[in-house]
């Protein structure tokens, strides 16, 4: 079993994955790890602790849900490569998100006090083009579908589309009223859409009395739906024109995608960038949800806890109406050994995963349930021997497990390790 698994950090990141508002944070969460360089440790508590002040305090703070583009956007870094409307509402809507993000942290980072010095850092070098926006947004409205206006053609392909369709539906119109008249369509009839045609649907029985062309019948068959002789040319004219529609929809896009092509760059730092934001945002949720702290931080091998709880413990007792029972530890200089002992059940294995759980919670970045004058100090690794690790492959025992063990700790732990 490797050391995630026995603390139960791996159910920590499954919990950070549904926080995430979009799949590309995912990725950050499987590479969360643990780490020994003190800057690093410092710079992700202090982003992690701004975006919980970003949570408590700014409830209209933009960041939203957002696709996942990078497959995308490197297939349209091909000559001749076109966005498809769905990918270019996404990478709209992105982007829009992007921008309201870089105006809250601008507007911030201009502000006498800068309340999250550490996340408008990551927005440098950050851009966004506002001259594609402002060609998407007049290609593209707000429900997703192209304009009208997009073009000069494809607005006059669009008139004749609509004055073809006027006309035919005045002309079928006429059709039903004497068909149903005639009793040659049920009165609650209507006309539809076959194989792209419009069509009447009438009863098979009488669909010899009805001159045109049969398209597609029911499941049952006793309805055809036919295209009437008298509108036959009109569908041949208004098939014409919504294939010219679409011709003039993908010349569109193709254009937009050479303007978007030499962005890219830019573009996928961005995706990036909103990324790890929403990434951050998932561990300062989590800090939320389980009363979680920045701590004092030392830069030395020490624990100094005060009221520090087990942080799934908690959500587990949360949910029962429960509360955990915090637990005190020093550990440091001179006093570097403790001795738990106690009964079956009386929580000594819930002590050492707690220590190894938020010891590893720190190092990895993350905000720890525990007093804000808790101090964390730093350790260049972490060993534990804790559970049953009988192995039947390799012939040992539950003891000699934990004899192979304590050899491996002795060896390799040293005066900035926490065994």
């Amino acid at each position: 079993m490797d050391f995630e698994a026995k603390i139960e950090f791996n159910r920590i990141r499954e919990i950070l994955r549904t926080y995430c508002l979009s799949p590309l944070s995912h990725t950050h969460v499987d590479e969360l790890h643990f780490s020994a360089d003190w800057e690093e440790i410092v710079r992700w508590q202090e982003e992690t602790e701004e975006f919980r002040q970003v949570l408590l305090f700014e409830p209209d703070f933009p960041l939203r849900a957002h696709a996942d583009l990078r497959q995308e956007l490197e297939y349209l870094k091909l000559p001749g490569s076109r966005i498809a409307l769905e990918s270019l509402c996404e990478l709209k809507e992105t982007l829009e998100n992007l921008q309201s993000v870089l105006v809250f942290f601008r507007v911030e980072r201009e502000k006498e006090e800068n309340r999250f010095p550490r996340l408008c850092a990551l927005c440098e070098g950050i851009t966004v083009s506002n001259a594609f926006l402002r060609s998407v947004a007049a290609v593209v409205d707000e429900k997703g579908r192209i304009r009208d206006s997009a073009s000069p053609a494809l607005q006059q392909t669009r008139q004749q589309i609509h004055r073809i369709e006027r006309d035919m539906e005045k002309n079928l119109r006429k059709m039903m009223v004497q068909a149903k008249q005639d009793h040659l369509m049920e009165q609650d009839a209507e006309m539809t859409i076959r194989n792209g045609r419009i069509c009447l649907p009438v009863p098979a029985a009488h669909k010899r009395r009805i001159k045109g062309f049969i398209h597609d019948e029911s499941a049952t068959g006793q309805t055809v739906f036919i295209e009437p002789q008298e509108v036959f040319e009109a569908n041949n004219d208004l098939r014409d024109l919504q294939l010219a529609e679409q011709r003039e929809i993908q010349r569109i896009l193709s254009e937009l995608t050479d303007e978007l092509r030499p962005l890219i760059p830019d573009v996928l730092s961005a995706c990036l960038f909103l990324g790890y934001l929403d990434f951050v945002r998932a561990k300062a949720k989590f800090a939320l949800d389980t009363r979680s702290v920045k701590p004092l931080l030392c830069d030395q091998p020490l624990l100094r806890w005060e009221k520090a709880r087990h942080p799934l413990l908690f959500l587990t007792l949360q949910r029962q109406h429960k509360e955990v029972v915090p637990l005190d530890i020093t550990l440091e200089g001179e006093q570097r050994i403790l001795i738990i002992s106690g009964p079956n059940a009386g929580g000594k294995s819930v002590c050492l995963k707690t220590i190894g759980l938020l010891q590893y919670m720190f190092q990895c970045g993350m905000p720890v349930p525990a007093s804000e004058n808790s101090e964390f100090g730093r350790f260049k690794r972490l060993l534990i021997d804790i559970g049953d690790e009988q192995s039947i492959e390799n012939d040992l025992s539950t003891y000699s497990s934990h004899l192979k063990n304590m050899d491996e700790i002795v060896r390799e732990c040293d005066a900035e390790s926490l065994s």
